[in-house]
């Protein structure tokens, strides 16, 4: 049989452990099976493709799998694109620290040593909670070292599951009291925007529009309003080196506004050009969000999908990071990138209002920047006991993610027990 424990790990396991391992991992084990690229018969995880494997140096032929966002209907998460996506832009950041070098005061600068470190070994080791049998062998995330950096890729798409996690149980709440009001809830996805603005006058331009949100929240003729949820979209067109920032606003009405006191695109345009206090402003969007196809009474769906559209992050790594085909690597437009800190540095990119705020703030849920990255996508609803720990380092030089160690767990374990403080490597 194959041995799946470094040699370390087997020397110290218990004698009743051995006994147990051994008769788990035999030729009678029907998930024991064969890897293509190996003539060692090693045992494999079952449905998940993480391999068990004796070897514990960077040489090792083991590669992370895609694991699947449980969170976001089934999309493919892959941990070795996403950790060089991040050290593609961490690259991007040294050019910025280059630039910045004549400046003395650390405050003045934005990308510090510290900040840089932070980014070049964001998941530099990704430790998961392995199940066999158990809902189809899944693996959790339960510790490693985010750096929690607004522009680095894997962290945005960590906080974008955060962010969908805690706005589902908020939205989900407000629907259930209004529903207990005999009340019928609904929800209109507003979308802001203003003339393509130049990188100069970026900051400008979304201050302005900030203010122009407050103001336009606070008229009386938006009473109508229960609650909403704001998020902060920046793009970037490279054709003509300009930058689109725009408000998505998700809202909680009564369904009673679409028979009384609705308002028309051409009325929610004029609200908005006198608040944002620009004449130029020619695009309002404001639609009922009707959930993924199941029509206008489906109350739940049509939450789910506005919390999706307003999950989103601020910016999108697309916009200043480039995929090259022939070369199989990713660049970063450094440019871009600087405009983009420059520009969102110490702005509050999310903000809640009216009943989802008091919702929030009653469920004890904590703020978008300090929340939990690690535990972003566990499914509280889907719980599973873990047989084993693995650890997988990076590999600069195999550019991809190796297989460290694996430890049984006993006893078994349940992921949402750990916390990062307790899962070092």
């Amino acid at each position: 049989m194959g041995v799946f424990f470094v040699e370390e790990h087997w020397r110290i396991a218990g004698v009743q452990t051995r006994i147990k391992l051994r008769q788990q991992f035999q030729g009678r084990n029907p998930y024991m099976t064969k890897h293509k690229s190996s003539k060692t018969e090693l045992p494999v995880i079952y449905s998940t493709n993480s391999l068990i494997c004796e070897k514990d140096n960077e040489n090792s032929s083991f590669i992370l799998p895609s694991d699947y966002d449980r969170r976001q209907s089934g999309a493919l998460y892959d941990w070795n694109d996403w950790k060089q996506k991040s050290l593609t832009v961490a690259t991007g950041a040294s050019k910025i620290m280059e630039r910045e070098s004549d400046l003395e005061c650390d405050k003045a600068r934005l990308v510090t040593e510290g900040r840089l470190n932070r980014m070049m070994i964001c998941a530099d080791y990704l430790i998961f909670a392995l199940g066999e049998q158990i809902h189809g062998g899944e693996k959790r995330l339960i510790g490693t070292n985010f750096c929690r950096d607004r522009f680095c890729p894997h962290c945005q798409k960590r906080r974008s599951l955060v962010l969908f996690g805690q706005h589902k149980p908020v939205v989900e709440k407000w629907t259930e009291d209004v529903e207990n009001t005999r009340a019928k809830p609904a929800f209109i996805l507003l979308t802001l925007t203003t003339p393509n603005c130049r990188g100069d006058d970026l900051g400008d331009c979304i201050t302005q529009m900030l203010k122009g949100f407050k103001r336009l929240f606070e008229l009386k003729e938006l009473g109508f309003v229960k609650g909403f949820l704001r998020t902060l979209e920046i793009t970037y067109n490279p054709k003509r080196d300009d930058y689109n920032p725009h408000i998505h606003v998700m809202m909680g009405v009564h369904e009673s506004y679409f028979s009384h006191g609705y308002l028309s695109q051409r009325r929610w345009l004029a609200l908005w050009k006198k608040s944002v206090r620009r004449d130029d402003v020619q695009i309002v969007d404001a639609r009922r969000i009707h959930g993924n196809g199941q029509g206008v009474g489906d109350t739940h769906s049509s939450a789910m999908a506005g919390v999706l559209e307003t999950a989103k992050y601020c910016t999108k790594p697309s916009d200043y990071m480039k995929f090259d085909e022939k070369t199989g690597k990713y660049s970063v437009n450094d440019k871009v990138l600087e405009v983009l800190m420059r520009n969102l540095k110490g702005r509050k990119l999310v903000a809640l209002g009216g009943a989802f705020r008091e919702i929030h703030k009653n469920l004890k849920m904590q703020d978008e920047e300090s929340s939990d990255l690690i535990s972003a996508d566990l499914d509280q609803d889907n719980k599973f006991v873990a047989l084993y720990e693995a650890l997988w380092r990076w590999s600069s030089n195999s550019n991809g993610y190796y297989l460290s160690r694996t430890t049984p767990a006993d006893p078994p374990i349940d992921p949402g027990d750990f916390t990062k403080s307790q899962r070092d490597p």
